[in-house]
């Protein structure tokens, strides 16, 4: 994965929804990348010292976090965490169902953005 192009996207669309709740500086991002998401997290710890130079994202903390990839039971419709690596269909550890349909685990979300506030006139 690119990580470079991807960090740029993302602080792009940080700043612009903390400009729109008048935040003026970005102390601390915390991100999830699914743990059968391509991206490494130092790769994308290093792109974003990088790209946040200049920008009000600059010097702020990144926190990066995995999370745990979860299938979603077509039959009993519960939710419980899968290893992405050994397999391609999962079992329901409830009803013993085969399942197809990853719900989480494959990307990167945006779990926290803390800043300071334009002061108020």
């Amino acid at each position: 994965m690119n990580e470079t192009s991807l960090v740029h996207g993302l602080l792009k669309d940080i700043q612009e929804e903390s400009k729109k709740h008048g935040v003026s500086s970005i102390s601390r991002i915390h991100l999830r990348v699914g743990s059968d998401c391509p991206i490494v997290p130092e790769e994308l710890a290093s792109a974003f010292r990088d790209a946040s130079e200049g920008t009000m994202a600059e010097g702020a903390e990144l926190n990066i976090g995995m999370a745990t990839a979860k299938a979603r039971c077509d039959s009993c419709d519960i939710e419980f965490a899968v290893d992405m690596i050994p397999a391609t269909v999962f079992a329901c550890p409830q009803c013993g169902g085969k399942v197809g349909k990853l719900v989480s685990g494959k990307g990167l979300e945006v779990a926290l953005v803390r800043g300071k506030m334009h002061p108020t006139s």
